[in-house]
């Protein structure tokens, strides 16, 4: 059965696409899912990002596992303090206790982070 979750997760290079060098940068989480989604990627090569993925039980739960992705889970989970570490300059002093809280604080300066 597939879910589509967050998950924080780290970016690496690809040096055999021959496309733009941004371009080249590729979710960890991506290994872990039939279709991925970045709203926006990091800057660093090995920078964090959220990205949305449809996955099943069984990704989950190898993803769970990799030092390179935090689950974050649906909107109506907590955020791990990790998510709030990687986003803290843009979500401010507020208090996050659900995901969806920390994604419509992203989406006033990028819409990409609301429900599709």
């Amino acid at each position: 059965m597939s879910v589509k979750v967050w998950m924080l997760s780290q970016f690496y290079v690809d040096d055999s696409l021959e496309i733009h060098p941004r371009s080249q940068m590729h979710p960890v989480a991506h290994d872990y899912a039939d279709e991925d989604h970045t709203p926006v990627r990091p800057i660093d090569e090995d920078g964090w990002a959220l990205v949305k993925v449809t996955t099943d039980h069984e990704r989950i739960a190898l993803a769970k596992q990799d030092s390179r992705i935090v689950y974050v889970g649906t909107p109506w989970n907590a955020p791990p303090a990790k998510m709030l570490e990687v986003y803290a300059d843009k979500l401010g002093s507020d208090t996050y206790s659900m995901v969806g809280q920390v994604l419509l604080k992203l989406a006033e300066t990028e819409p990409l982070y609301l429900p599709q």
